[in-house]
């Protein structure tokens, strides 16, 4: 009986043996699977044609396309961890190069990437429009001027200031000339809307001066119109829009010799006729 079971205990003990050597076996061929694998995944992925080799920049007027070609090309030099070419085709940074274009160029206002082909990128680039020209914190004849969105955003500098030309604005700024804010970003729109009001009415408004108590909206027929620099500006379109199309300035003659319509006490509005054209 002590023999049987000896033996019992050599061939268990050789069935073990087998099997961790089996694992052993097992684990091997499966990690070297795995290094044949990433080796032959890194071949392929530096495989010269599945890599960017032409950029085309199509909508770009106000900023070098040739200077967004190169800052992708930039972008894409290099390797990923394992020395995966950036320029795969099949590994493209889309989010990092529209997030690195957009911030060294302001007046980029978007950017899509398509591919064309393995090998070819087609970028469509859209810009700001030029609908705003900021010239200063106060009025002054020799200030430089730069554009600013809708969004009251300083993104690019501007030029000479020429009657018919975009609208003015002079107001305090935040934070440096390129990428600084005019206002804060909410009274800026909302000085916006109060302008849109008053040119569907059809008053053309040629410049805006604000500081820091009102914003003043000066009209090519030299009146002007006068709102709060504060949230209150905030409802001073609507009160506009209502005033405009009430009966005291429904008439033909209604802004003859007006000299400013004033917001600031809202909802109250209080409008000043000269003496020549008393108020109808």
């Amino acid at each position: 009986m002590v023999a049987k079971h000896t033996l019992r205990r050599v061939e268990v003990k050789k069935l073990s043996t087998l099997a961790s050597r089996r694992r052993k076996l097992k684990g091997v061929i499966i990690a070297a699977s795995c290094a044949c694998a990433l080796v032959l995944f890194v071949l392929i992925s530096r495989y010269d044609g599945l890599q960017i080799k032409n950029i085309i920049i199509e909508g770009a007027t106000h900023v070098s396309g040739e200077d967004i070609k190169k800052k992708i090309e930039s972008i894409l030099s290099g390797n990923y961890p394992l020395w995966i070419p950036k320029n795969n085709t099949l590994f493209l940074p889309r989010s990092a190069i529209s997030a690195a274009v957009l911030a060294d160029y302001l007046p980029l206002e978007g950017l899509t990437i398509h591919r064309t082909g393995l090998n070819s990128l087609s970028v469509e680039v859209s810009e700001r429009p030029l609908s705003y020209l900021w010239c200063g914190d106060v009025p002054n004849d020799i200030n430089e001027c730069y554009f600013v969105d809708g969004s009251g955003l300083i993104f690019q500098k501007g030029v000479t200031v020429e009657s018919g030309g975009p609208l003015i604005i002079y107001a305090p700024h935040q934070g440096g000339l390129l990428g600084g804010q005019v206002l804060t970003r909410q009274i800026f729109v909302n000085t916006l809307a109060l302008f849109a009001v008053a040119e569907r009415a059809g008053i053309v408004v040629n410049k805006i001066v604000a500081n820091d108590v009102e914003i003043n909206l000066y009209t090519k027929d030299d009146w002007v119109i006068y709102a709060p620099n504060d949230m209150r500006i905030s409802s001073a379109s609507g009160v506009l829009d209502a005033a405009l199309h009430s009966s005291a300035f429904t008439k033909d003659t209604a802004f003859n010799n007006l000299e400013y319509i004033d917001l600031r006490y809202s909802p109250k509005v209080y409008y000043k006729y000269g003496e020549s054209n008393p108020a109808p």
